[in-house]
């Protein structure tokens, strides 16, 4: 059969095995996508979302009173759905829970895995200690439901679908990657939307990891769109708030902040969306190996000297974010003025930006010089592909920041043509010079690790 389909805005779910069609009733339909408007556009005005909201409400506004809009309106908790006369009825979530779980049940053992040896280095939102230690304790479905959350079991398998081989592939229903990656995508989404969970704590997880859905189409809920939704939830655990975790060992609250930072920043430079960048004040500090708890001491799936290299890198992602929030924030209050400059105005002085420029590189060369002595100080073991990629990652990174930073110049006029070329050739040569690192970080990356183990994702 082919990949499973799946419509939620219609709450449609095909049954791989059986071929049944499970959607909510007709009669509601109407109202469930006049409510589910409010939870998808992400800068809708109060206005439009009044008008929006079923004539049922306005009718019985004592109810407001007794439950909030969040919970009688749409979507619902899993305690709760199947009483819900807006909601999808219980069959319907049956089916939504099947789905989610049949089609990687043959090698759901492996895409953990690769989660934690390919995911969880850039972005270690889920405490791995914690989470393989209920994994391997539930026995059955049933077991692993009650102890983790299906919206954040689903958001991992999702990431970690990218680096399946065509060997465990074939062990699913699917017939490409990407049909895979886009079918969890969808369940992960669902689920959240139906609030299948809503712990803040789990939410600010699970869209962090749904970010890294990038494929390129008309899809309106981008990953800018999951970030948001991330910092949202994120500010609701109050995980930027270093007394929430203060004198608890462990604590998780730091790192998932961090995450949530270091996306933001890669997605407002990576992805040429500077004036996205959230205004957010880190008032937490650097991260420590200490804050990995025992994760850092125990670890599932590496010997516990990479486990501490891979700690080692993703502080450094975490220096490097540093440079890119500024880098984003620079660009933003220029990028726009520089197009609209016009051959008839008297354009960019290269006095007023180049010192900054300047000093950003300066700041790009100093955290590359810290970065490769921790590499060179980390004796590396033959076969620990997966720290070698990951630093590759890191440093293609870095090295793709030097282009952006010069990219903008390469189309700089001004009104004195000895400046302008001068800065025109300066870039261009930048340019060139970021290039070649990028191809030697690509060279190196895919001699040392397999197709699969390539990132598809920043």
């Amino acid at each position: 059969m082919d990949d499973f389909a799946i419509d939620p805005t219609s709450l449609q779910y095909v049954d791989p095995e059986g071929g049944n069609t499970f959607q909510m009733p007709k009669s509601n339909l109407p109202r469930k996508r006049r409510l589910d408007t409010l939870f998808e556009e992400s800068g809708i005005d109060m206005t439009t979302a009044l008008s929006l909201i079923p004539p049922e409400l306005d009718s019985d506004i004592h109810s407001l009173s007794e439950t909030s809009l969040g919970t009688l309106t749409f979507p619902f908790n899993h305690d709760t759905i199947s009483q819900n006369p807006w909601g999808p009825q219980q069959h319907t979530v049956d089916a939504l829970i099947d789905a989610c779980m049949s089609p990687l049940a043959r090698i759901r053992d492996e895409l953990v895995k690769l989660y934690f040896v390919h995911v969880h280095p850039v972005c270690p939102v889920v405490d791995e200690y914690t989470f393989t230690t209920l994994y391997r304790f539930a026995k059955n479905d049933v077991d692993l439901l009650t102890y983790v959350e299906l919206p954040l079991l689903q958001a991992m398998m999702f990431t970690a679908l990218a680096h399946v081989s065509q060997a465990q592939l074939d062990l699913t229903p699917y017939k490409s990657v990407h049909g895979a990656q886009k079918a969890h995508f969808d369940f992960a989404r669902a689920l959240y939307r139906l609030q299948f969970s809503t712990k803040p704590y789990v939410l600010a997880q699970v869209t962090i990891l749904l970010t890294f859905w990038s494929p390129c189409d008309t899809e309106l809920q981008v990953n800018s769109f999951w970030l948001d939704r991330a910092y949202c939830h994120a500010r609701e655990a109050a995980v930027w708030n270093a007394q929430t975790s203060a004198g608890t060992p462990g604590d998780r609250r730091a790192i998932l902040w961090w995450c949530c930072l270091i996306r933001d920043r890669m997605l407002a430079t990576g992805m040429r969306r500077p004036h996205r960048l959230h205004q957010v004040q880190n008032v937490r500090g650097m991260l420590t190996e200490e804050d990995f708890g025992l994760e850092a001491l125990l670890p599932s799936y590496s010997s516990r000297e990479s486990k501490k290299r891979m700690i080692s890198v993703f502080l450094a992602s975490c220096r490097l974010s540093e440079i890119q929030a500024d880098m984003a924030e620079y660009q933003s209050r220029f990028r726009f003025r520089r197009q609209w400059e016009t051959a008839t105005s008297p354009g960019i002085c290269e006095a007023e930006e180049m010192p900054s420029v300047t000093k950003f590189e300066t700041r790009l060369k100093e955290w590359k010089r810290v970065f490769e002595e921790e590499c060179h100080s980390n004796a590396v073991s033959a076969g620990d592909n997966a720290y070698g990629s990951t630093v590759c990652l890191v440093r293609l990174i870095a090295s793709g920041l030097l282009l952006i930073l010069y990219q903008p110049y390469l189309q700089w006029w001004s009104s004195v043509p000895f400046e302008a070329k001068n800065l025109w050739e300066l870039s261009l040569r930048k340019l060139k010079e970021g290039t070649q690192q990028v191809v030697a970080n690509v060279h190196q990356l895919l001699a040392i690790s397999s197709l699969e183990a390539v990132p598809a994702f920043m």
